[in-house]
């Protein structure tokens, strides 16, 4: 299949509309300077307003057990968010630490008007304030930000075509008869040089490993979802988005179902991408994050069905860079009419392996690559 992507492609795709929603999102996992890092560039507009956000984490992820030695409450009762030795049935519990560098930068302080657009098929160009992404015909994105203790020279490289959410180019997600995900993931890799508060970051192609998003949903409630898996990997044999997710699927009756979606591709036949009809996300692992007082999934294991094979993956928390601090808790937030919910959602780096095993049992081995889960989460206030 010969790619459906031109550069225009980028322009905004849903001019308007009261809770529409685009994305220009990059996400990449690399080592440099004997360093892990995670680094999330996107901006994105709602409705009529804009924002950016940058994030760079650099660290391993660290889960420290908490032993229950005195038979006390996971909580303080005078402050309801200190961790203290902690009380659990298993009799301990594990606890996401800080991670050793941090550079969170969140502007929401723009319009759907300060995002420009500029360009043709060959090259197209989207920008808001100090952030530019230029999309090439190649299928190169060159990404340029310049702001004072944050400054990035990189090219966004993909090595498969894109995949669609839909079961075809074009096509459509459809989460319910009011909101649907149009769009595609381009995996690949990045290279160029971040300057970061003064230190100077070589990022090379071959070390690391890198997921460009353009999404445009027409009418977006991110209270829909109960629960959802947003998960992408890349290891030398294949690539692929799977999406896990337990949503309203009737909004007339407010019915919660099941909904799964994405691809995968191997690497012996990139251009035929194997869409997802059925997936099973087991976690294996999880540990608990202050912030958003939620015990949060950090390995798995998975199985999703195609109309060609089952893909197996083990996924684990490993020597890379832990992204929760991107969550977000954002509480008192309405659903269905009824105020006191909160939305979580976080970014999990994590080291993936697996077997895909195609109808007539020829099995392909997936060597160690890395993926990244963004589970996303609505509950009620507790």
């Amino acid at each position: 299949m010969a790619s459906t992507v031109t550069p225009t492609m980028f322009k905004d795709q849903v001019p308007g509309g009261v809770n529409s929603y685009c994305d220009w999102y990059c996400e990449s996992i690399f080592k440099a300077n004997g360093k892990e890092y995670c680094m999330v560039l996107t901006f994105s507009k709602h409705a009529n307003k804009a924002h950016t956000k940058i994030q760079l984490v650099e660290g391993p992820l660290v889960v420290k057990e908490v032993i229950n030695e005195k038979n006390r409450n996971i909580f303080d009762g005078s402050e309801p968010q200190k961790l203290t030795d902690g009380y659990h049935p298993l009799g301990k519990i594990k606890v996401i630490q800080p991670a050793e560098i941090e550079y969170f930068f969140d502007d929401d302080g723009f319009t759907d008007q300060d995002i420009k657009f500029s360009g043709d098929d060959d090259c197209y160009v989207v920008s808001i304030g100090k952030m530019t992404y230029t999309y090439y015909k190649n299928h190169t994105n060159h990404i340029s930000i310049d702001l004072p203790k944050f400054k990035l020279e990189a090219d966004f490289k993909r090595i498969h075509p894109e995949i669609w959410y839909g079961d075809k180019p074009f096509g459509t997600l459809d989460w319910n008869q009011k909101m649907s995900n149009i769009g595609f993931e381009e995996f690949g890799t990045i290279e160029g040089v971040l300057n970061f508060k003064g230190e100077e970051i070589i990022i090379k192609p071959e070390e690391s490993y890198a997921l460009f998003e353009h999404v445009w949903i027409p009418e977006y409630d991110p209270m829909l979802f109960r629960y959802i898996d947003w998960i992408w990997f890349i290891c030398p044999e294949a690539t692929g988005l799977l999406v896990n997710s337990t949503i309203t699927t009737d909004y007339e009756t407010g019915a919660i179902g099941h909904k799964c979606g994405g691809a995968i591709t191997l690497r012996d036949n990139p251009d035929e991408p194997m869409y997802i009809k059925a997936i099973k996300v087991t976690p294996t692992d999880r540990a608990f994050s202050v912030p958003q007082l939620r015990f949060i999934p950090t390995g798995y294991e998975l199985e999703a069905v195609t109309d060609k094979g089952v893909l197996k993956l083990s996924l684990q928390g490993g020597p890379i860079v832990h992204g929760t601090r991107t969550g977000s808790w954002q509480p008192n937030r309405t659903k269905f009419g009824i105020p006191g919910w909160m939305l979580t959602w976080h970014q999990i780096p994590l080291e993936t392996s697996g077997t895909f095993t195609f109808n007539d049992n020829r099995v392909v081995q997936l060597s160690t690559g890395r993926a990244v889960d963004e589970p996303m989460m609505s509950s009620p206030i507790s």
